[in-house]
């Protein structure tokens, strides 16, 4: 009851945004059951290394992912119908702990190697779940993938990159159709073809993603997705969205705005480029 009160008090602080307070709380949690027989144990890990993350105490927040990590380990999902609550907790706790923990590295501990490595232990341990919650986890795992190749695009692994977009794909359209995160996938994927020069690749996707699109929206697309690797390829494509809307006399007067704005900002990067 006292650690379900805590991480109560923990998690309303939380929402009030004091990650102060909440830590204080949380760890009040932590230290009534420090062998973490209660499940609800690992609940104020995730909550405080949360709280800690916003108080820029990444060290910290590291430090309770691996405890949680640590102490929930690994089950055996080959008979997931006799896993009791508690344990499927915990296994659920394990998951989203090395997913935070691949982010942490990823972003305020600018570790991408790392990152990499704990991406994949993320979506192996996130497949484990796949017998106990299908679809929810096909998703998780695409959106796992997509993750892993933006670590692998920062360290320029453009083909290890494309892979990995092709999964998260496959993934995700293992339940849906078409989204905006299948349409996300694809739009990376070609521009990892167009940086691995897989030209037809590249091509096939962008005839995919024309069938779901107008053109002025795909090229813009297009023009986003190119605008830190390829400035001028960008400008290409905002100057077709441009074009294409004006030809329609489009009444959106906000897109036309916004393909302005676009080819400004990338015509300075363009200059900028040109003068180093």
């Amino acid at each position: 009851m006292f650690l379900k009160e805590k991480n109560g008090l923990g998690n309303a602080a939380s929402t009030e945004g004091d990650p102060k307070r909440a830590c204080d709380f949380y760890s009040l949690a932590i230290k009534s059951d420090p062998s973490c027989a209660d499940p609800q144990c690992f609940d104020a890990y995730l909550g405080r290394q949360a709280a800690y993350q916003e108080l820029g105490r990444f060290a910290d927040a590291k430090r309770d992912l691996e405890t949680i990590i640590e102490k929930t380990g690994q089950f055996s999902m080959a008979i997931p119908s006799l896993l009791s609550e508690d344990e499927i907790h915990r296994l659920v706790c394990h998951v989203e702990a090395q997913i935070h923990l691949a982010g942490l590295y990823a972003g305020p501990l600018h570790n991408l190697q790392q990152a990499w490595k704990e991406y994949t232990k993320a979506i192996d341990a996130t497949k484990e779940l796949l017998p106990l919650f299908g679809e929810l986890q096909l998703l998780t795992i695409g959106q796992l993938y997509y993750m892993r190749a933006e670590v692998s695009e920062g360290e320029g692994k453009y083909q290890q990159a494309r892979e990995d977009w092709t999964m998260g794909i496959e993934k995700i359209k293992g339940v849906e159709k078409w989204n905006t995160d299948i349409e996300n996938g694809i739009l990376h994927r070609i521009r990892a073809s167009h940086l691995l020069k897989k030209f037809r690749q590249a091509q096939e996707d962008c005839a995919l993603l024309q069938e779901h699109n107008s053109f002025s929206s795909f090229v813009a697309k297009l023009g986003y997705i190119f605008s830190e690797v390829d400035p001028e390829r960008a400008l290409r494509y905002w100057g077709e969205a441009y074009e294409d809307l004006k030809e329609n006399n489009s009444a959106d007067k906000e897109a036309l705005l916004h393909c302005v704005v676009q080819i400004w900002i990338l015509n300075q990067s363009v200059r900028a480029w040109q003068n180093n």
